[in-house]
């Protein structure tokens, strides 16, 4: 580094004079500039090696983005959160070993299904859910636009199943004004809104149009939706779903799934089917459990 300072030192007197020293600068001497520029050198290089390792991290509150997005129900049944257990075993070969139904299981329907549901996961069976009901809503008065969904097809194998456990009961409500459908036909999975029911000022219902994107959420303005497993083959499908918005000008995506695990879908099956809601009333008269399915 050169010093804009004027020289320094002793200047060039006859040899015959005696020399005296300069007066005292109020500027350090190159040398010295030339190391400070060092050091400057080596941490500059330093800050700039931490910041290549160690990248400061993105303005967004979390790697999903800033919505949240819950699923607040699920079942088997298009707008229903019934549910159907699938078992390897024909009932015939369960019907001695599996939980039995109470006999109030109206006001038992709750624990009785997390202790079916235990066992027939102890048994490598598992839940069917075809349709799904999740709410998003921002994190912040921000606004965000969704701008589409995705199905992503996890896996599809061959449906083995011999027995479907069912506890539906009748399912009722009006469906929510933001319905989608996914078509199992195609890889992946096509998704299509489709037209749903609401009700107006008076509580009449009425027709509610398919949503299209973009549309906008946000703290103050959350949003339902309804989706379902539409026409596919006989299967048992895994799948999730994928959810696409902005923010800010940045893009984000959220997966939705079971609680880190895929959805078990069923497109079509022939699997003899059992309500348990029936085994229950026929509880004292096994040789009535056939008129079930």
């Amino acid at each position: 580094m050169t010093s804009n300072s004027p020289p320094v030192g002793e200047p060039d007197v006859p040899g015959d004079q005696r020399s005296s020293p300069a007066p005292h600068s109020r500027w350090h001497s190159a040398p010295w500039w030339a190391g400070i520029g060092g050091l400057a050198t080596v941490f500059a290089t330093v800050i700039g090696m931490a910041a290549w390792w160690f990248p400061r991290a993105p303005d967004s509150p979390s790697p999903n983005g800033p919505l949240f997005v819950t699923v607040l129900n699920q079942g088997g049944l298009d707008n229903c959160g019934d549910s159907e257990f699938y078992v390897a075993k024909s009932f015939d070969e369960i019907k001695s070993v599996m939980p039995m139904p109470p006999p109030d299981l109206y006001r038992e329907e709750a624990a009785y299904e997390r202790r079916l549901q235990t066992w027939v996961t102890s048994v490598g069976g598992w839940k069917k859910t075809n349709w799904i009901e999740f709410s998003v809503e921002g994190g912040s008065s921000r606004v965000s636009i969704l701008t589409g969904l995705r199905v992503n097809l996890v896996s599809r194998t061959h449906l083995t199943s011999k027995t479907v456990l069912s506890l539906n009961g009748g399912c009722g409500g009006v469906a929510p004004p933001r319905p989608f459908v996914a078509d199992f036909n195609t890889t992946p999975p096509r998704v299509e809104a489709v037209s749903g029911k609401t009700e107006d000022a008076a509580g009449n219902l009425v027709d509610a149009k398919p949503v299209t994107f973009p549309f906008k959420v946000s703290a103050t303005d959350p949003e339902i939706f309804n989706f379902s497993v539409g026409p596919g083959p006989e299967c048992n499908c895994l799948w999730t779903v994928t959810l696409f918005y902005t923010q800010a000008g940045r893009s984000y995506r959220k997966l939705i799934d079971d609680n880190g695990q895929p959805f078990h879908g069923v497109p079509t099956d022939h699997v003899p089917e059992y309500n348990l809601w029936c085994v229950a009333a026929h509880r004292s008269a096994p040789g009535r459990w056939s008129t079930c399915h």
